[in-house]
Order: C-alpha cells, then structure tokens, then sequence
C-alpha cells in the first residue's frame, strides 16, 4: 500500500497508480540484434486506457554497463495482443500479427510494406536467407 505524501490530494494519488500501472505495462517481448543496435520488441498503450496496444522496437546501444535509447520504431497494424515475436533482416523486419506474416521497412516502421495471409496465427517467424 502507498501513502500519500503530505500534501498530495487523491487525485494525484491516482494519476501517479496510472503512470505506474503504464510503466508496469511495458514489457520486453522479444530481444534482438539488428547489427548495430539491441533491439527490443516491446509494447505501450497508445491510448489513454491502453484498449489497443501496438508493438514497438527500441533500439539500445550499450556502453560499458549503460545502454541509451538511440530510437523507437513504431508499426501500424501490429496489436500486442496477437503480436508474435518478429525478425528483423537488414532493413526489414517481419511480424506475425493476427494470421499474417507482415513486412515492414526497419527502422522506419510505419504500415506494413507486405502482408501474405496464412491459415492460423504464427507465435515467431525465422527467415533464413536463400543464395
């Protein structure tokens, strides 16, 4: 239980459970190397409730014992809820939301640049590049 500071009303009470209920939200799903970067499949409410979560990457570089956001990319058509884990390759990364497998530019985001539909949802995709 958290007690309030001497002066602080309910209401900032409450905000200040929100904003840590939105901290506790968010979550690594997947970790990644993307040849420069760690990269951090992760999710935040995009909405004031958070009724629809969309994936996210951060991207981390690492010095000594430290590492610092160096981006965020942000995808359009990817909820969390059904998100998967992806892999990225170059300049693409790949998802697999709903029953897809879906393409989009890296680290660009955005829409999806390909979408082939597939009979039932996938939870990860590895691509293995052909010769």
């Amino acid at each position: 239980m958290r007690l309030r500071r001497c002066g602080q009303s309910l209401g900032d009470e409450r905000r200040q459970r929100r904003r840590d209920h939105r901290e506790r939200q968010q979550q690594v799903k997947h970790v990644q190397w993307d040849g420069s970067d760690f990269a951090l499949q992760s999710f935040r409410p995009n909405h004031h409730n958070g009724d629809r979560l969309l994936e996210k990457v951060f991207r981390l570089q690492i010095s000594g014992s430290k590492g610092s956001v160096v981006g965020i990319s942000e995808f359009k058509n990817w909820p969390t809820k059904v998100s998967g884990s992806s892999w990225i390759d170059g300049g693409t990364i790949i998802g697999t939301p709903y029953a897809q497998i879906a393409f989009w530019n890296y680290p660009d985001g955005g829409k999806a640049t390909k979408v082939v539909n597939v009979s039932e949802h996938m939870a990860a995709v590895t691509i293995s590049v052909g010769q």
